[in-house]
């Protein structure tokens, strides 16, 4: 057991890193690698506008078939 859960989280871990890998390519910046999951938090502000707010973001990724969760604050 112990080794096909090594073997889940080694596949995963290469998952999480080609992410990272092709946000940064992207102008995305995650400020800190996930830990456990795929959310990740990344910093737009490199991106030209629309796309480098949440919302920008989210409905340019969703035209292409991407589910994004914009970050959002209300006050």
């Amino acid at each position: 057991m112990q080794k096909e859960t090594l073997a889940i989280n080694a596949a995963f871990r290469d998952k999480r890193d080609r992410m990272i890998q092709r946000l940064e390519r992207m102008g995305i910046r995650a400020d800190r690698a996930p830990d456990g999951t795929f959310y990740v938090w990344g910093n737009l502000a490199g991106l030209p506008r629309p796309l480098n707010e949440g919302m920008g973001f989210f409905r340019a990724a969703l035209e292409r078939k991407v589910i994004t969760v914009p970050a959002s604050s209300s006050t």
